[in-house]
């Protein structure tokens, strides 16, 4: 099952554990979908006129650092999109409720705990 939310290629990818939510991969794909388009006007102009890149988030910044990635080349840009697409298509989702909402250190060791005892792309809500 953990094969399903690998992309297509060779490379095996995963999250953070700061990347805790369905949430958090949506937001994800939108940022490396903002990337593309930002990249793909620059190559239509030419590198003619600028062309202002987003600023990428802690949670891509800790994405990109964990699997390697230069989002510059588009064949990591396509492998991160489909692996994001898969884990928000079929990883597990977890619904767990608190009295009061955890800290994020305790977020990040429970979460560093299901994708090591239960499932490597488990998310939580």
């Amino acid at each position: 099952m953990a094969r399903e939310a690998q992309p297509s290629s060779n490379r095996q990818l995963s999250l953070p554990t700061l990347v805790a939510s369905p949430a958090d991969v949506g937001r994800l794909i939108h940022e490396l979908e903002l990337i593309s388009d930002a990249l793909l006007q620059l190559g239509l102009r030419h590198g003619r006129m600028a062309v202002k890149m987003p600023k990428t988030s802690q949670l891509m910044d800790l994405t990109i650092q964990l699997n390697k990635l230069n989002l510059l080349q588009a064949e990591d840009r396509e492998a991160l999109g489909q692996y994001l697409a898969a884990v928000r298509k079929k990883a597990p989702v977890l619904h767990i409720s608190f009295s009061a909402d955890p800290s994020p250190a305790f977020t990040e060791k429970l979460m560093t705990w299901l994708r090591r005892e239960i499932y490597p792309h488990a998310l939580l809500t």
